[in-house]
């Protein structure tokens, strides 16, 4: 078969696909190399082998190299101009390659190495970079690796995960076309360093500081003016800064699995006028926030795992929420709040200690994802497979589900499961046909 082709070269074998099944299978044996290299298109080196002629693969776009220590000295970057896409693992050395630098085309880029002590300047020619990842270069040079990575002009996406990164420098303000940072799992990071170079960066649309045991964050937060999306998720937070309050753009925000344990430190969240999207999971929560009552452009809340028990009605409503997640919150009933929402679209109710269902149910006209698994329905009336617009009925897990079930999808039944394209029973693991019967 001629085309473009996807080779993983591993301890024993080699994969391409065929005309009739999709994959072919070929042994590799390191004294020889592939039959027909010009036509790989995708590479993954996992052993302690490799090409010994990287100019027969001509057309190579995207790269892994795995065990990078045991191949280096027989890599050639010169040979593959076409080169997309780059991941090396598995490194134990000082420093990459200077000749990294000769993939005029190279887009993305994915390190991971503990030994490295510092970036070749040559990196700084990958012009056409756009992503950038580091995981675990625990010991590289930060300082000097941002005045390299400060001449990408075109990088977009930078990510650095579980490098023991204590500080950003202010040479990363010269990331003028950076739209997505992630700083994550970097414990005792100083989140004051990082708005203080980011909010020169006037593209960041992106920011993600999870999971670096965070006690605070800087109430300059609202200087990073052009921020959208926001995750401040796995941190060790009590309360949220005022400044946040102040990022009116803001639309989208994670601030789940930290410890707020009442509502107050989340006053902030009532100037977030163009908030659209929020997870506050696992928080430690007892009652819903006033100032989220307060998001009138919100359209979908996440709160689960969250011991709200009784929500009482509020003096305020969420007309625009879509989408509303209450699991594992001990509710033992469908809080009333719930009917008062008549744009839901999905209803996630899973994991709690609900016994009854009510037929206001049938009132949302634009309900499609309902999720009831895991409570405490020792009946599940057939009504609800009337809702409307429902496509997806998860029911999982209740001391009713099996009657449920047989009741509705035995062969002889004269009422079968109607008005649903997609209805989920996981127990069974049966999807049924669009369908009545009789």
């Amino acid at each position: 078969m001629h085309g473009q082709y996807t080779a993983r070269i591993s301890t024993c074998y080699c994969f391409f696909p065929s005309t009739k099944w999709g994959i072919t299978d070929y042994y590799y044996y390191s004294e020889k190399f592939l039959d027909n290299p010009s036509e790989i298109t995708a590479l993954s080196i996992s052993f302690r082998s490799c090409p010994r002629d990287w100019s027969r693969l001509e057309n190579l776009k995207h790269l892994e190299l795995n065990d990078w220590e045991e191949i280096r000295d027989s890599v050639d970057f010169y040979a593959l101009p076409k080169l997309v896409s780059l991941d090396i693992s598995g490194t134990d050395s000082q420093c990459l390659p200077p000749s990294l630098g000769a993939l005029p085309n190279l887009q993305a880029l994915s390190i991971s190495n503990r030994s490295m002590v510092y970036l070749p300047a040559e990196l700084g020619k990958l012009m056409e970079l756009r992503e950038l990842n580091f995981w675990r270069c625990n010991h590289l040079d930060w300082d000097s690796a941002f005045q390299v990575l400060s001449k990408l002009s075109k990088l977009e996406a930078l990510s650095i995960s579980s490098c023991d990164l204590k500080k950003i420098p202010t040479s990363l303000s010269g990331l003028k076309s950076l739209k997505c940072l992630s700083i994550s799992s970097n414990p005792n990071f100083d989140f004051q360093s990082l708005v203080d170079a980011a909010q020169f960066i006037p593209n960041l649309i992106h920011l993600d500081v999870e999971g670096n045991d965070l006690t605070d964050m800087p109430n300059s937060i609202h200087q990073i003016s052009s921020l959208r999306s926001l995750n401040l998720s796995n941190n060790a937070l009590t309360k949220l800064s005022a400044g946040l309050g102040s990022m009116y753009q803001l639309s989208c925000l994670d601030v789940s699995n930290n410890n707020f344990s009442n509502s107050t430190p989340l006053d902030a969240l009532s100037g977030l006028s163009a908030l659209t999207y929020l997870e506050v999971r696992d928080c430690q929560l007892t009652s819903i926030p006033n100032s989220i009552y307060g998001l009138v452009s919100l359209t979908s809340l996440d709160i689960s795992q969250n011991p709200l028990g009784d929500i009482p009605m509020p003096e305020r409503k969420l007309p625009n929420l879509q989408h509303i997640y209450l699991e594992n919150c001990q509710l033992n009933a469908i809080p009333t709040i719930i009917y008062q929402l008549p744009t839901l679209r999905t209803l996630s109710l899973g994991d709690n200690a609900i016994s009854n269902l009510d037929k206001k149910l049938l009132d949302f006209k634009q309900l499609k994802y309902l999720y009831l698994e895991g409570n405490s329905l020792k009946k599940i009336p057939n009504w609800v497979l009337d809702i409307e617009k429902l496509d997806q009925l998860h029911v999982k897990g209740n001391p009713g589900t099996l009657k449920f079930i047989k009741k509705n999808l035995h062969p002889l039944s004269t009422k079968f499961l109607t008005d649903l394209e997609d209805i989920l029973f996981w127990d069974f693991g049966i999807t049924p046909e669009r369908s009545r019967v009789g």
